[in-house]
């Protein structure tokens, strides 16, 4: 049948052969086009995908490449493919730059294109860890260019690397004007330095704290 004008029913239309719209075809459980993009719109709304088995499968031709699942409410991303990477990519102004790869032939190992910034907790607020880049934060710890900076970011007297057991502070070096300072704070424990003699470990030099720091 074919009609002039616009076709208006009450009831519903049932096209078993499929439906042909343009370019766009409708038959099944499948939408395919001949030619250039399917677009999907909702112009007062949003678009939702939902299946009952939780997954939006990612297809190039008949290639599965990825999926986006349901998994017992958390939102799981999958590379299908074995060995190719996820790569997080966007625009830094008007050029196309990649922000993160994650190497699945790595056991997922990280590729940051710029520094890494995360909060960490510490004496009940957040600080900051930084990588690649110095940041303005009062406690940081920063990688840069074959470096490791681990300091405060303010003129107050700090201890820059602490190292304590089971919570107990043992001993920190901190920077006071100029001079760096190595702090053993339990009562009476020795500062040691320690070397490998042709692989053999020995004590190099021995302070003794319960001696005034006497050296042997």
């Amino acid at each position: 049948a074919s009609f002039a004008g616009k076709l208006t029913t009450a009831g519903v239309i049932t096209a078993n052969a499929g439906v042909v719209v343009g370019n766009t075809t409708i038959g099944g459980n499948t939408y395919s086009t001949a030619g250039g993009d399917l677009q999907f719109t909702a112009t007062a709304g949003n678009i939702k995908l939902s299946g009952d088995n939780g997954n939006v499968i990612f297809m190039d031709d008949t290639v599965q490449y990825g999926t986006a699942t349901n998994d017992g409410s958390n939102f799981l991303l999958r590379s299908l493919v074995s060995d190719k990477d996820i790569i997080f990519k966007g625009l830094d102004g008007a050029s196309e730059i990649t922000a993160l790869t994650l190497d699945m032939s790595a056991a997922g190992a990280a590729t940051f294109n710029n520094k890494v910034l995360a909060p960490i907790l510490n004496a009940g607020s957040f600080s900051s860890v930084g990588i690649g880049a110095a940041t303005a934060d009062a406690n940081v710890a920063e990688l840069g260019a074959g470096y490791l900076t681990l300091g405060r970011d303010d003129t107050a007297d700090a201890k820059q690397l602490l190292f304590s057991k089971n919570g107990g502070t043992h001993s920190f070096i901190e920077t006071k004007a100029a001079s760096l300072e190595i702090v053993s704070s339990v009562s009476n424990s020795d500062i040691i330095f320690k070397g490998s003699d042709g692989g053999s470990i020995i004590t190099a030099l021995t302070l003794d704290m319960s001696d005034g720091g006497t050296a042997s």
